[in-house]
């Protein structure tokens, strides 16, 4: 199960940082005439030939824009990590073999 929540929150928070730094980009490069798919291409990787293109003060403000979207995944991430302990605070305690007479009783 824990297994599962992990994958889950791992598509999530890389879903959220892909439609961050797309978003972030877009307004970083506002009225410069990039396209569409070079922006999603930078955001994919950063060898990009946009990245190519950019000097100065554009390509800080592209550089910041992705570092600002993988900030709020890691802010997911952290945050499930957090509910994770908390709920672990309020699980029962227990022996697990205890009822079963030892572990060589599971063995057998």
């Amino acid at each position: 199960m824990a297994q599962i929540g992990g994958t889950v929150i791992a598509v999530i928070a890389g879903r959220v940082f892909q439609s961050a730094a797309v978003a972030n980009l877009e307004a970083a490069l506002d009225g410069h005439g990039f396209p569409d798919e070079a922006i999603s291409g930078a955001v994919a990787r950063v060898q990009s030939v946009l990245f190519g293109e950019l000097e100065g003060d554009m390509r800080t403000r592209a550089i910041a824009a992705i570092t600002q979207a993988t900030q709020k995944s890691f802010v997911q991430v952290m945050l499930a990590g957090a509910v994770v302990v908390i709920s672990g605070l309020f699980v029962k305690v227990e022996r697990p073999f205890e009822k079963l007479g030892g572990p060589e009783g599971v063995l057998t």
